[in-house]
């Protein structure tokens, strides 16, 4: 059981007291840190990573009680969510850039927002690891942004087993008053000399959230269940993993209709599958194969008409490291289909979308100066079955280039310029049909197929500096930054 207390001046006591009795009866040994050369990024000291991407730990998290992936943007300036209020069309933002416009991966799996107004990230947020912000298109690895993304971890089997055990299980309940939400977790760890394994299950159920000015945000309640399992194996790592979510949000969840107007309204469930397969060893290459599915199903509450979204992602990535400079290729695959009383939803039509993309970056050092060129490849084809509809393809190239400079150990500087590249969306291309019919001497509102539609690209150019230095003593320490950037 989580219990947090909002009282200051308790909060402050305890504190002293605590604090007080642990300098009374103990004396810390010094810790020292040592970088290992195998060591996540996340791991590393501030300026041993790119400055332009932020970090969100484990213990962040853990610390602040997250419970949707809003609650864990707002722990870095970087990102926020747009859309809302409701979490289901919670939406992650990067720079301004909508969730459309950048990457969005949970480990490396790449998700999608093509699903009508829903734009929620399916995700187990008890089970994250670290999120990493990504505010620029420094690492080419990443495809399909015009700027950075975010990137969602989830935790390992040994994140859950304490040192020299190999079994470990965790249960956890969680309450949240603005929607008096409950939560359940559940977890199992173990390992072997062979393999390690994890199992999660979680529920969540909870009311219609409560804004601050007391008032009640109607038809914003769900009840979420997740399970998962992954397996790790030498240098594999397999998961599968299930999400769903039910609730009785409106057809757009952003908006609050009234409840007189009963066809704006639906029940509806929403199904997330994924089997993700990775690789990865120590001579610097690492690979993933993936499929995703995902399910919406929607029942307007005045007809009973039950309306079938689906988008099925199936990816490839492959990544080489030397020491001067690594390749890679990324290509994925999105399938859409739909279904409302034996037609196909014409604003969502039956299509296929197919992205790839090459790449290779440089890595060059000499003594207090570092800079990393990089070209890339992108090209991406979009076919629908239906003959009326044109077939669409394009490409571009892209180019980087990351200069950093550090005169002394205090100050580091960081020239960076880089492009970015988003492919056009089947839906934006090949919808048509009707949205909402005539009524008297309103006119009827069509969707038109937009064959002409052109991918983007983007150019961003940024200037950062770090200075670090100790205020009064080598225990303090004084930072202070400047960045600027253009998009």
């Amino acid at each position: 059981m989580i219990f947090k207390v909002n009282n200051p001046i308790f909060t402050l006591s305890l504190t002293l007291i605590i604090s007080a009795h642990t300098y009374a009866d103990y004396q810390l040994e010094d810790i020292l840190f040592k970088v290992d050369p195998n060591t996540a990024e996340s791991e590393l000291e501030p300026e041993q990573v790119d400055h332009q991407t932020e970090y969100i730990t484990s213990e962040s998290l853990n610390q602040n009680l997250v419970t949707t992936v809003d609650d864990v943007l707002k722990l870095t300036p970087g990102a926020t969510t747009a859309r809302g209020p409701r979490s289901s069309s919670e939406a992650p933002q990067v720079r301004g850039l909508d969730s459309n416009k950048i990457f969005v991966n949970i480990d490396g799996v790449k998700q999608n927002f093509q699903e009508g107004h829903s734009s929620m990230i399916p995700i187990d947020i008890d089970n994250l690891k670290q999120v990493i912000v990504s505010k620029n298109n420094s690492d080419f690895s990443k495809t399909g942004s015009l700027s950075g993304g975010v990137e969602f971890t989830s935790k390992d089997p040994k994140d859950y087993l304490l040192p020299n055990k190999d079994i470990g299980a965790e249960f956890k309940i969680q309450h949240n008053s603005a929607a008096k939400e409950k939560s359940y977790s559940a977890k199992t760890a173990f390992k072997n000399p062979t393999y390690s394994g994890l199992l999660t299950a979680n529920s969540a159920q909870a009311e219609d959230i409560e804004l601050s000015d007391g008032s009640i945000l109607n038809n914003s309640s769900y009840k979420d269940i997740t399970l998962g399992t992954k397996l790790v194996f030498n240098n594999f790592k397999f998961s599968i993993n299930h999400y769903q979510r039910k609730d009785n949000n409106p057809l757009d969840p952003s908006l609050d209709p009234p409840d007189t107007i009963v066809d704006l309204h639906a029940d509806s469930v929403l199904t997330r599958q994924t089997y993700n397969l990775a690789y990865k060893n120590k001579h610097g290459l690492t690979s993933q194969v993936y499929f995703n599915t995902y399910l919406s199903e929607k029942e307007n509450r005045e007809d009973k008409v039950m309306q079938v979204r689906s988008i099925e992602t199936t990816g490839l990535k492959l990544k080489k490291s030397y020491k001067y400079f690594s390749t890679g290729l990324q290509a994925f695959k999105d399938v859409l289909d739909s279904e409302s009383e034996g037609s196909e939803i014409t604003s969502y039509p039956k299509a296929e979308s197919e992205n790839y993309s090459a790449f290779i970056e440089g890595h060059f050092s000499t003594g207090k100066l570092t800079f990393n060129p990089g070209l890339k490849a992108d090209q991406y084809l979009l076919n629908s079955p239906n003959p009326l509809m044109k077939k669409k393809s394009g490409s571009a190239l892209l180019k980087k280039l990351d200069i950093h400079y550090r005169p002394t150990s205090k100050l580091t500087t960081k020239l960076s310029y880089s492009e970015g590249f988003n492919a056009p969306k089947v839906n934006n291309v090949f919808p048509s049909g009707e949205h909402s019919p005539a009524h008297g001497f309103i006119r009827a509102n069509n969707f038109i197929s937009n064959f002409n539609l052109n991918h983007e690209k983007s150019k961003l150019q940024e200037i950062d500096f770090k200075y670090k230095t100790s205020l009064l003593s080598n225990e303090d320490q004084l930072s202070l930054g400047f960045s600027y950037y253009e998009n």
